[in-house]
């Protein structure tokens, strides 16, 4: 494995970030179907009432949290990707530098 650069973890925190925000729209889109559902009105109370009156709610949950470990290892795949490409590049320029040397 590579050593790590500085930048080696910046697309690993926002794939994170992306994830647990598109993870968020799970839980916050089935207790509002259930609010409507159920002819509640948007309130604290109401939610709490829906998330304990229904189990599968608790599941849902979960999206965000897994949603943002799934999208972090991917994004720590991005960044060894990019690291390898970067190291990748310096070696062809010095290649493209001992030819043009070779050559003269």
């Amino acid at each position: 494995m590579p050593a790590r650069s500085p930048q080696t973890t910046k697309n690993a925190q926002s794939y994170l970030l992306v994830g647990l925000l598109f993870g968020l729209l799970f839980p916050i889109s089935a207790t509002g179907i259930d609010l409507y559902i159920q002819g509640l009105s948007i309130s604290l109370a109401h939610i709490f009432f829906v998330q304990t009156q229904q189990p599968l709610h608790w599941i849902i949950n979960l999206a965000p949290i897994i949603l943002g470990i799934i999208a972090r290892f991917a994004g720590q795949r991005q960044d060894q990707v990019e690291h390898l490409n970067n190291l990748l590049a310096q070696e062809v320029d010095v290649q493209a530098q001992e030819t043009k040397l070779a050559n003269t």
